[in-house]
């Protein structure tokens, strides 16, 4: 069933257009774009660290932001727990800069954020902007894989904030889908990335993009020695990402659970 604020949303759309088709098309059509501008609330979330601020142009994305202290505990402890001041954060599948913005909250601390979605990627820059980070948070509207080159990204949904689309085939961590829309976007290999762009190289990995985390791994190359911490998205406890990860010699820390794992460099 429809939720509530669904149903109050559907119908203060359609009064707000109706009124709008009054004036014509050229001036009705102007009125409604101004008011559904407007009407994206910005929602504060005030944190121990500071405030961060969200444009919340969809539905999914005013939830991601009314649930910050209930959705994925484990990555706000691993950033409150394992990122130093004066380190750098590569947040591949940044969405709309939930947690971008949060590690970038502490002194001294830089986030490189990841975000393919064309339609995402466009709130994460708002929420940059509106969290006044944008000295310390770099955007880039890029997919990180095995495989440098233009790719299609399979979407799941064209809401703003959605996820579980897919990179090169219909297929995320859930299995095939029917997607409702593809997009051409650039994909790197992280180390060609890296070099390419000269982007700073990062201490922390945050990886969550539903079904691709093991060709984003494969694509550091070299880069992966450098990392200390790597927090990621392991649905149903994949055990070829944490087999790939421990031939690399990191090792699990036992203690965080819930959807994401992570995992310490023991050489660093």
């Amino acid at each position: 069933m429809p939720s509530f604020a669904r149903i109050l949303g559907f119908g203060i759309a359609h009064t707000a257009r109706g009124l709008t088709h009054l004036f014509g098309r050229r001036t009705g059509a102007r009125a409604a774009a101004h008011a559904s501008a407007l009407l994206a609330p910005i929602v504060d979330v005030n944190t121990p660290r500071g405030c961060l601020r969200f444009r919340c142009a969809s539905a999914m994305a005013a939830r991601h932001a009314a649930d910050f202290f209930h959705h994925e505990p484990e990555t706000r402890r691993w950033i409150d727990e394992y990122i130093r001041d004066g380190e750098h954060l590569w947040d591949i599948g940044a969405n709309v800069g939930l947690y971008s913005l949060y590690a970038a909250l502490r002194a001294g601390v830089t986030v490189t954020s990841f975000e393919p979605v064309a339609a995402t990627f466009a709130q994460l820059t708002e929420n940059i902007a509106l969290t006044e980070l944008t000295e310390r948070v770099v955007p880039l509207c890029i997919a990180l894989s095995s495989r440098s080159g233009v790719a299609p990204l399979y979407l799941a949904s064209v809401e703003p904030a959605a996820a579980m689309h897919s990179l090169g085939t219909p297929q995320n961590v859930e299995g095939p889908f029917d997607p409702v829309r593809k997009q051409q976007v650039p994909a790197f290999r992280g180390d060609d990335l890296l070099r390419q762009l000269r982007l700073s190289a990062p201490q922390h990995l945050k990886i969550d993009v539903d079904g691709h985390e093991l060709s984003v791994l494969e694509g550091l190359g070299n880069l992966l020695d450098q990392i200390r911490t790597v927090c990621i998205e392991v649905e149903g406890g994949d055990t070829a990402i944490q087999q790939f990860l421990m031939e690399h010699e990191f090792e699990m820390e036992p203690s965080y659970g819930g959807r994401n794992r992570l995992f310490l460099n023991k050489k660093s």
